[in-house]
């Protein structure tokens, strides 16, 4: 019986400084999303005119992508705006992607779209690109 006592304060005691380090550690994950942050349960409300940038490196790229996705990448941007802006309108939605986890890529992206080429309505996908629904 004491045992059981012993390993149950245990557990007590170590959840509360789990909890406690979640709370205080600066390195934790981000669990909240930005306004122009979206998950893969969410991409159903975007509008009918996306368009899908990966903007992972063209390696990458050519390895799988999402469907009627376009190969905008930090390396290669000026060279491979052009060929995104031949499909974009105004009234587009843009939705990026990259690898999930620590790939910034998508970020990046979608920030020089909405400052460099003043384009709004851009969208970064927080989730596994590899879920999206065939």
């Amino acid at each position: 019986m004491k045992i059981i006592k012993d390993f149950i304060l245990i557990s007590i005691i170590s959840i509360g400084f789990a909890t406690a380090n979640y709370f205080i550690n600066a390195n934790r994950p981000n669990t909240e999303l930005l306004p122009d942050e979206i998950t893969l349960k969410s991409v159903n409300r975007l509008p009918t005119n996306l368009i899908i940038v990966d903007a992972r490196s063209i390696s990458d790229f050519n390895k799988g992508h999402i469907k009627n996705a376009v190969n905008l990448s930090e390396a290669k941007f000026d060279e491979q705006l052009g060929a995104f802006l031949d499909i974009w309108t105004p009234e587009s939605t843009i939705l990026v992607y990259c690898n999930s986890g620590s790939c910034n890529s998508s970020r990046n992206i979608a920030e020089k779209l909405k400052h460099e080429c003043n384009i709004k309505n851009v969208y970064v996908l927080k989730d596994d690109w590899k879920k999206w629904k065939k």
